[in-house]
């Protein structure tokens, strides 16, 4: 039965695969076919059909059109709308799904489409379908050709259609009619009586007009009866002979109209009209807008209701609101974009639109990105708190910048290293992608691979590729989980070679993260090839008590060593790292010994008995005396107590005075007190070595008693003791 269901399991799989084939157009006489309506009608349940770069004219590449219910497919261009044209020539609709069931599985991607000339609807019209079209242009297409009506120059959305129209430039359209010449650049017509809602979002509709002599208008985008989600577009230099330059809502429906910026529109009817957004018997949301330097009022409210939240509604030419006030959140200030007349319309940094959006987001489904593509939402003003922009761009800050490090690591030739690269993010931003171009080693190391364990791609199960050509190497790294915070980015492995010598650079010679919109500030690093001198910890060719002092700040856990510092750290070669070790370097230092390494031997070998007493609390603080007798040969010492703390507070160590040329390091953490001392002659003085100095904590007097233990100590490179002493504190 396992190998039936097997088989039946693997017959599935292959159908689907066969399915789906990729069928070719190329006008050229480079594919299957020759014409786009060709590939169409050759095409199946799943299948792609790919058109190569050119310009498609003639009967068979406009008025394109298939059965929904009988197939999805997907009719992409090969290489963007900038390559591949259908030009319409004056006649006919570019796509002409009339009635055809299109569903969200087919999808329009990817074409210029010009010159197209229809009545209802110019360059795309879907009645009774519900597409996907995204990327494409349409450009210089008109709707109402020798017709009393004319919604939609550019594309019409009509009667049970939920089409999403995503990511196009629409452009230079006219919706031009007797009577109900609605939406220049796209018109959604009659869709609420079928619980129909389109999504139009981040698009770019420019210089589109509604021209008529008696009713309609929507330069831009005109919603007649209909409840579409319209956000993240931007919306100017439209124009209309009637009402709403950008937009117009007309006659029912209920949209959504959130996160745009309409600016720079203008009607010619007479005033109140609305340049920038009109309702005549609609119920529109507005939120998140910027309505901004278009003619007559800004919002143009005559009939049916309207909510206005979080917008602003600036410097339009006869007002900016008409028979409606703004309401929660909204402002009327100049945006501040970087350079109207240029039409960039980004923010500058004081903007008051940045993080100016409504504030609790829950349940609204906000854009997730903005019109570049970068995520939404971010801290835009630096405030620590993330919220959503006005307008259709989210503001970065550009003060805030990636960290990029490689650091410096210390090898000997021969040497395997993982070098890592390390990143901090700017708080609340997320990543999915980087491009980082490492250069100044080739030559002089071997790249081996990268390494992903421990790392943030790595644990974000990111997929990586690198490439070494002439003097660079390209690293390129994507995934669907987001990064973010501090940590490695990932690990480079080289090979040293054994001839290697001085310091090898590797270097960030750039560096981008997304789309590159933060900057990326890059620290390079590299490796140093260390002549190992023994007691030089700190690799800089030199042995001096520094180096001393690190070895005892090591012991006490003040600092850490790497495996090179701790291999020439042991300048007694007994395979340890101890306070001897320090000592030894201090005696060559000052000239008691000639070389390093040194092998101490047997005159070195040190002895002493420690004693503590019990001590009865009369009162703050309280005093433990460490006492040393038959104390011989001490160069050095390296010791642990522990106490509860509890009952106590360690307040200092005071030292014998025959210890002033030591040096001594102490590290307290909780109850645990370290400490290790080095010298360059012989301590052997019997009587007080210490005293410890503690205090007691409030409420000691509800113990009947509490104990200081010297727990460890070694003398010198002898054994380490345990259980030394103790001291009961009643």
């Amino acid at each position: 039965m396992k190998s039936l269901i097997s088989v039946i399991v693997f017959f599935l799989l292959g159908a689907q695969l066969v399915c789906a084939n990729t069928i070719y157009v190329d006008c050229n006489g480079g594919g299957e076919y020759i014409t786009i309506q060709e590939g169409i009608d050759a095409s199946s349940n799943g299948d792609t059909v790919l058109v190569a770069d050119g310009i498609y004219t003639g009967a068979n590449n406009k008025n394109l059109s298939w059965n929904g219910n009988d197939k999805h497919i997907i009719i992409k261009s090969e290489n963007g709308y900038e390559s591949c044209i259908i030009d319409c020539e004056g006649s006919g609709n570019g796509f002409f799904l009339n009635g055809t069931h299109q569903t969200h599985a087919d999808i329009i991607e990817g074409f210029t489409i010009q010159k197209a000339k229809g009545t209802w609807g110019g360059g795309i019209k879907a009645y009774n379908a519900s597409p996907i079209i995204q990327y494409n242009r349409i450009t210089n297409c008109e709707s109402g050709y020798n017709h009393i009506k004319g919604p939609g120059g550019g594309i019409l959305l009509y009667h049970n259609c939920n089409a999403i129209v995503q990511n196009n430039v629409i452009d230079n359209n006219i919706a031009s009619a007797n009577d109900l010449a609605m939406g220049g650049g796209i018109c959604c017509y009659h869709n609420d009586n079928t619980n129909a809602q389109p999504i139009i979002r981040n698009n770019i509709i420019f210089n589109n007009g509604a021209l008529e002599d008696a009713s309609g208008g929507g330069g831009g985008i005109c919603v007649y009866f209909s409840s579409p989600i319209i956000e993240n577009n931007l919306i100017f230099n439209n124009y209309t002979d009637w009402y709403g330059g950008g937009i117009h809502c007309l006659h029912g429906g209920n949209p959504i109209i959130r996160n745009n910026i309409v600016s720079n529109n203008s009607t010619t009817h007479p005033s109140p009209s609305g340049g920038g957004i009109s309702i005549v018997g609609a119920h529109p949301l507005l939120l998140n807008n910027i309505v901004t330097n278009n003619d007559d009022y800004g919002i143009c409210y005559l009939y049916g209701s309207v909510s206005i939240q979080y917008c602003n509604v600036w410097g339009n030419l006869d007002g900016n609101y008409y028979s409606c006030s703004s309401g929660i959140g909204c402002i009327n200030e100049d945006p501040l974009f970087v350079d109207l007349s240029g039409y960039d319309f980004h923010f500058q940094e004081n903007s008051l639109c940045i993080d100016a959006g409504v504030v609790d987001t829950t349940g609204m489904n906000l854009p997730l990105y903005d019109l570049d593509g970068n995520p939404r939402v971010v801290d835009g003003n630096g405030d620590g708190i993330a919220i959503i922009d006005m307008g259709c761009y989210e503001y970065y800050n550009y003060q805030q910048h990636i960290y990029l490090e490689i650091p410096t690591e210390y090898a000997l030739p021969g040497d395997t290293v993982l070098i890592p690269i390390n990143v901090l993010f700017p708080q609340d931003l997320t990543f999915t992608s980087a491009e980082i171009i490492i250069g100044g080693y080739l030559g002089s190391l071997e790249f081996l691979e990268l390494i992903a364990d421990s790392s943030l791609v790595g644990d974000a199960g990111w997929m990586y590729e690198y490439n070494e050509a002439d003097s660079l190497n390209t690293i390129w790294m994507a995934g669907s989980e987001p990064i973010s915070g501090e940590d490695v980015l990932i690990w480079m492995k080289f090979s040293v070679p054994n001839t290697a010598t001085d310091f090898i650079p590797i270097t960030l010679e750039d560096a981008l993260f997304d789309t590159g919109l933060v900057p990326v500030e890059l620290t390079s690093g590299g490796i140093d090839i260390v002549a190992l001198i023994y007691g030089d910890v700190d690799f800089n060719g030199l042995v001096q008590a520094y180096d001393a002092s690190m070895i005892l700040q090591y012991l006490v856990g003040y600092i850490n060593l790497d495996d090179l510092q701790l291999f020439v750290a042991d300048v007694s070669l007994d395979s340890t790292v101890s306070a001897l070790d320090a000592t030894l370097i201090l005696q060559y230092g000052v000239g008691i010994i000639d070389t390093l390494p040194y092998q101490p031997g047997s005159s070195y070998i040190a002895s002493g008995d420690i004693t503590m007493e019990d001590q009865v609390y009369t009162g703050d603080p309280i005093d433990v005396p460490i006492i040393i007798t038959n104390a011989e040969n001490i160069f050095s010492f390296e010791g642990m107590f522990n106490f509860d703390s509890g009952c106590l507070t360690l307040a200092d160590v005071y030292w014998s005075d025959y210890l002033d040329g030591f040096f001594i390091w102490t590290d307290v953490e909780g109850g645990e007190f370290k400490l290790v001392g080095s010298g360059t002659l012989p301590y052997e003085e019997d009587g007080l070595m210490a005293t410890i100095r503690f205090y007691p904590k409030d409420g000691f007097n509800n113990y009947d008693s509490t104990t200081v233990c010297f727990e460890n100590l070694r003398w010198n490179e002898n054994d380490t003791m345990h259980n030394i002493a103790a001291s009961i504190i009643t």
